[in-house]
């Protein structure tokens, strides 16, 4: 298996953005779990703008469609003709970029078929680990054990992750009126419970327990991006991780992260 990178944290921690540009720095294929999830939702509700949401209710609620669907679910890795990866959702190429996937509508409902895509959703991360190196960003369960990944879990603290919430949503969180902010502190706070209620993300205070690295994200993107990709260099290179080639690498990206410091 490949050296495996896991960057773990709660909605809005940063940890897709921290990942993805890691993944960069190290020549590493990048996936958003996360992405994936959403992708399937959307195909699962059959409902791309999302106004009819008595259907959409329906539909999340039929236990017998989402066991058939998730039955038929393929989520498949593949490296294509110029070496980079390739992540399809039931035979058509996942876009992370795609503004839908991005959607807070998507935040509820991912929820609930995230613990029934678990399975396959582990299964396709053994899978690419067995073609290419790879960071992957998740807040769900993950398929790799303490000595099997490097695994961080992104801790930016509730007040920043409310402000890049709100900010997501397109309004900085003091521009906001006081009910409006307290109903987003509110949602943050109750969907970080509720994925824990649910099963499909991690709690704070066990992770260290499970092997989880704790990692500050209180500062700016680049001054975070510099101090995780050092920690993370240093932790393949306990794990025997670095081949030549990605020595060769990690020298280039520490020398980056020096200038930018």
């Amino acid at each position: 298996m490949n050296p495996v990178i896991i960057i773990v944290g709660y909605a809005a921690s940063g940890k897709t953005t921290l990942a993805q540009r890691l993944a960069n720095d190290l020549g590493f294929a990048f996936v958003d779990l996360g992405s994936i999830i959403r992708r399937a939702a959307i195909d699962y509700i059959k409902n791309e703008n999302y106004q009819d949401e008595a259907e959409t209710s329906r539909r999340l609620a039929d236990k017998n469609s989402i066991a058939n669907y998730i039955n038929q679910l393929t989520l498949t890795p593949r490296i294509a003709d110029d070496g980079n990866l390739i992540v399809e959702v039931n035979g058509s190429r996942l876009d992370i970029e795609n503004y839908q996937l991005r959607q807070g509508f998507l935040d509820d409902k991912t929820l609930l078929l995230a613990k029934e895509i678990r399975p396959k959703l582990i299964l396709f991360q053994q899978e690419t680990a067995r073609l290419t190196p790879v960071v992957f960003s998740a807040r769900n369960d993950i398929a790799f054990e303490k000595d099997e990944a490097i695994r961080i879990f992104i801790d930016p603290g509730i007040s920043n992750r409310v402000r890049r919430r709100a900010l997501f949503e397109g309004t900085a969180f003091f521009d906001l009126p006081k009910n409006r902010r307290r109903d987003l502190l509110n949602r943050v706070v109750g969907k970080e419970w509720e994925s824990i209620d649910l099963g499909v993300a991690l709690h704070k205070e066990s992770i260290v327990e499970m092997g989880f690295i704790l990692f500050d994200n209180k500062r700016g993107i680049e001054k975070s991006l510099d101090e995780l990709t050092i920690l993370t260099k240093n932790l393949l290179e306990t794990k025997g991780w670095l081949s030549n080639n990605m020595e060769r690498e990690g020298s280039d990206c520490l020398r980056r992260s020096s200038e930018r410091i």
